[in-house]
């Protein structure tokens, strides 16, 4: 048996395929061609270590891999100190163009940093840039400081390095120079050239009082008309007997309560030693710690505090005296606030014309 489709229903579906090919026709035939572009080679770049001051000058290139001619229509840094220059501003198809960023590196730079610098490019058609970055780490000619941090006293060398960068041209050290018997300078490599850098190693020898620790070494140069340089070194020398916490804070407190603290003193050389006194310079503060003599390197002590009956603020310190001859007083800060309480209303000024 034959099947025929009715007469209509044939001419409505001829008449919707042909308005849908000619509707995507039109489509593609109005559909505008927006410009693409990429930078060559990738958009970000490490461009290693660098001089502070040094002026830099990094080149990128724009590659156009549109349809359309793309156009440059601004360039905006990412700093005031960052310039640019655009070889071309219109990118045939298939065409580049190099965009050019041009900065002096920061002249005050004493330490070692990592920066990053770019350049966002707009294009005629395009709501977002193409951006382009570069990262650099600044160095200066000699660093700033050389910090061993917190070590104990007469304990062994510690030893440090750095580097002398050949910044202004290829460098000689002939000598470093320390102004202290504790520390101690050696010239590793002595010449600082292209992709070589001098290397002078620093030895501490950590004294034997507590306290902050500051030398300083002088770098001298063959070029007698080369400026030294000067690196600082530091160091903090922790006390032979230390407490924790190194001081007491009680905070807020309510009149004529009583408040209590613990500390842990301790040898930090490791020797025995023993608690000969312990005593406070507030009178509403009382410590003590048991046992006292035992020979031990290290003691648990409290300290209590019976909150005073006056608002505001009060400190002290609790002295420790004990039996090390090298640290025989060990001072600790005591803070605290006497904020009221129940006896408020009988610390509140009284009412004018009483």
């Amino acid at each position: 048996m034959q099947c025929r489709w009715p007469v209509y229903l044939m001419t409505a579906i001829l008449a919707f395929g042909a308005a849908y090919l000619g509707g995507r026709a039109l489509v593609s035939h109005h559909a505008p061609s927006l410009p693409m572009v990429r930078i060559v080679g990738g958009a970000t770049r490490y461009i290693g270590v660098r001089c502070a001051g040094e002026r830099i000058e990094e080149t990128f290139t724009l590659e156009n891999i549109g349809a359309v001619l793309a156009r440059v229509c601004e360039v905006q840094t990412s700093c005031g100190c960052t310039n640019y220059v655009v070889e071309c501003s219109d990118i045939p198809l298939a065409g580049t163009s190099a965009l050019v960023l041009i900065t002096t590196l920061p002249s005050s730079t004493r330490e070692e940093t990592h920066t990053m610098y770019y350049a966002d490019a707009f294009f005629d058609g395009l709501a977002n840039p193409v951006r382009a970055v570069f990262e650099v780490t600044v160095v200066s000619e000699v660093p700033a400081v050389i910090d061993f941090g917190r070590i104990l006293p007469n304990s062994g060398p510690c030893m440090r390095e750095f580097r002398v960068h050949g910044c202004a041209g290829p460098l000689e050290v002939v000598a470093a120079e320390s102004d202290n018997a504790a520390v101690g300078a050696e010239i590793v490599r002595s010449t600082a050239r292209s992709q070589e850098d001098a290397v002078i190693s620093v030895t501490l020898r950590p004294p034997e009082f507590p306290g902050d620790f500051v030398a300083r070494i002088r770098v001298v140069y063959t070029e007698p008309t080369h400026v030294p340089g000067e690196v600082a070194v530091r160091a903090s020398i922790a006390s032979r007997i230390e407490c924790e916490p190194q001081s007491i804070l009680f905070g807020v407190l309510e009149n004529g309560r009583t408040y209590a603290r613990t500390m842990r003193i301790e040898s930090t050389v490791g020797e025995r030693f023993d608690i000969t006194d312990m005593r406070a310079t507030l009178p509403n503060v009382s410590c003590s710690a048991s046992p006292t003599s035992a020979g031990r390197t290290e003691y648990v002590a409290q300290t209590n505090c019976v909150a005073p009956s006056v608002l505001g603020s009060f400190a002290g310190t609790v002295e420790i005296e004990t039996s090390d001859a090298r640290c025989p007083l060990v001072v600790i800060p005591v803070y605290g606030v006497c904020g009221g309480g129940e006896n408020d209303a009988a610390l509140a000024p009284a009412p004018e014309g009483s």
